[in-house]
């Protein structure tokens, strides 16, 4: 081996660990946020099926069970029988973190649903 070749082998390895960690990084940001959608998703669902079994005061059955599962409603209508409820959920603390990291604001998850007779 030549003297100007000496480390070489250090600084592929570190590049690759580095590449590696932010593969990782990314991994996990995506699988929060699919866990996060999924249970918006859900909670709308749900909170659109509480409201179109409600007798009375259907939008105020849609958000206890919203506000059970960790949502929020953010509208709740009528379109002839049916319910349409749209809940949001703030973003994982990870994707939040990285979010302010880059200096962009992290947002948050939104679900529709509706649900009727």
């Amino acid at each position: 081996m030549r003297a100007a070749e000496r480390g070489s082998a250090t600084i592929v390895a570190l590049a690759l660990s580095a590449a590696l960690l932010c593969s990782g990084v990314l991994g996990l940001a995506v699988v929060q946020a699919a866990v996060v959608m999924s249970r918006a998703q859900t909670a709308a669902d749900l909170a659109a099926l509480a409201g179109a079994q409600a007798v009375t005061d259907p939008c105020g059955a849609s958000a206890a069970v919203a506000e059970a599962n960790g949502a929020a409603i953010t509208r709740c209508i009528f379109e002839g029988p049916d319910v349409v409820i749209e809940v949001s959920m703030p973003a994982p603390p990870f994707i939040e973190r990285i979010a302010f990291a880059v200096g962009q604001p992290a947002g948050a998850v939104s679900a529709r649903a509706r649900a009727g007779f």
